[in-house]
Order: C-alpha cells, then structure tokens, then sequence
C-alpha cells in the first residue's frame, strides 16, 4: 500500500513561541490584578488571550492554555475572596464553555489545514507522495544522512503506457497507475519514500543503502514485482518498467534535484538504447 502520510505536528518550540509566552504572560497578568484590584474583576483579559491563541495555534496548545486559564480564574477568584459570589460562579461556568468552543474551533481550523497539507503532499490518483514532498524529503535526508551509507534515487518509467492508454482508455491507465504505486510501495521500507513524480514516472528516494549491491537488489526487487500481470476487470496488462538509479556517496555534496536529474539521465539513455531494464550509476 502507499506510504501514510504524517502530517506536521507541534514542536517544543511550535509550542512556546512568542505568541503562546505573551498568552500566557498577559493570562497571569489578569489573575494577579483580580487578586489586587477584586472589585474591577479583569477575568475578560485572561479568556480574550485563550481566543487569541485559538486562532493562531493547534488545538493542544489551545486546551493546554485554556486549563491554565482556568486555573488562574479559580485561583484569583478564590485568592481574591470572590468565591463565595454566585457571579463568580456564573463566570467560571462561562469561562468553561468559552474553553471548550476555543479548542473546538482550534480542532476544525487544524483539520482544514491537515487537509490542504495532504492536498498540496499528495498524488490525488496514487495516495503516494508527489513531487513536491519527495524533493523536500530528500533534502532532509541529504542533510541528515548517514555518514556511512549511501543515498539513492530510483527513477522508475512505464513501458509502452501510452500503448496501453490507447488500447484500453484512460480509465483502465488511471487503475494501471494505481497498481503500479501498490507495487512499488511494497518493494521499499517505511524510512524510503515512493512518489508519484508526474504522469507515468515514479522516483523513489532511498536515505541509506549500502552501495551498488544495495541499490542493486532493490532495482530487481522492482522488475519482479511486475512478474505478474496486472488485472483490472476483465482486462489483462502485461506490464514492464525501465529503470536508473544514480547513488551518492556520503562524502559527495550533492542537491535532491540534481540527483534526481541524474538519475533522469540515467533513465533518459536507457529508454533510447534498450539495453537493459536498469542501469546504476554514481554521482
């Protein structure tokens, strides 16, 4: 199946950036005045900073700020000898429903964005990565990579698609593409990524492998995987794909888009000449 997807999460310093300190700073701000000054009773400061961060921040930072809020409310209202008042009563179950619609707004407002994430990372026919996260992801692993392993980047082409387009229409070389991301994603682990990088092509991003034998293995990983033929309905494809692959060395400098390009070129010659299914080179 396609790789899942993880969306971006909160971080330590997603979390207590500038934004969510002076929150939480103006919140205990207003509880000290409720304490000093009881009689103006400024509780509407503190619920106006957890609104704030409702619209600027994730739903945990959201619930984590209106518990504190809360918090503080109780304690200023109770230091403050406000507690015996059915007003301040009154407030805080107000205050609790002002809680609970601020981490419910801030829960569908992360989910809009999760969703256009998943819009702007994904292949919509596939389910795999599509060009854009493959080259992003490949630039982390670049930065990050092993010292002591290689990285790769197999660009992998369909044969005679547009044969099969004309045949049997576009929509059994929609569900041809679907079935050739299911088995391409099986051949590969969790940590490489499989992408869809635009109309029959497919480049998968490989962080750490141990050379050409490596590599190797992997490319007839792929070839097998097409051993079988594809069955869509009643329609039988017997399907081929070309590879090249280039590899990088851990002492070697080198950008996603000019490994990619390479492995391209790779591709490129192989599909002119015939020689072989695949063929793997250095940078």
């Amino acid at each position: 199946m396609p790789h899942a997807e993880q969306p971006p999460v909160e971080t330590a310093d997603s979390i207590l950036d500038l934004r969510v300190l002076l929150a939480a700073a103006v919140m205990v701000a207003g509880g000290v005045a409720v304490v000093v000054f009881p009689d103006v009773v400024p509780f509407a400061v503190i619920w106006m900073a957890v609104i704030f961060t409702a619209v600027v921040k994730g739903p945990r930072v959201v619930a984590l700020l209106s518990l504190l809020g809360l918090a503080i409310s109780l304690a200023a209202g109770l230091a403050s000898g406000l507690g015996g008042s059915w007003v301040f009563w009154g407030r805080m179950g107000v205050f609790v429903v002002i809680a609970v619609v601020s981490v419910v707004l801030s829960l569908r407002r992360a989910r809009r964005e999760l969703n256009l994430w998943i819009l702007a990372t994904t292949d919509e026919l596939t389910g795999l990565p599509n060009r854009r996260l493959l080259v992003a992801r490949l630039e982390a692993q670049l930065a990050i990579r092993n010292l002591e392993k290689d990285c790769a980047v197999i660009y992998a082409d369909l044969n005679d698609f547009k044969e099969i387009n004309d045949r049997h229409g576009h929509l059994v070389g929609d569900q041809v593409l679907v079935l050739t991301a299911q088995r391409l994603a099986r051949c590969f682990r969790a940590a490489d990524t499989v992408a869809r990088f635009g109309g029959d092509e497919f480049v998968v991003a490989v962080p750490a492998i141990d050379g050409r034998e490596g590599v190797t293995v992997l490319c007839e990983r792929m070839l097998a995987a097409f051993d079988e033929p594809l069955h869509i309905g009643t329609t039988r494809v017997d399907l081929r794909i070309t590879i090249g692959a280039a590899i990088a060395h851990p002492s070697q400098v080198v950008s996603p888009v000019q490994l990619i390009e390479r492995a391209d070129d790779v591709l490129i010659e192989l599909k002119r000449t015939g020689e072989t299914p695949y063929r793997i080179v250095d940078w």
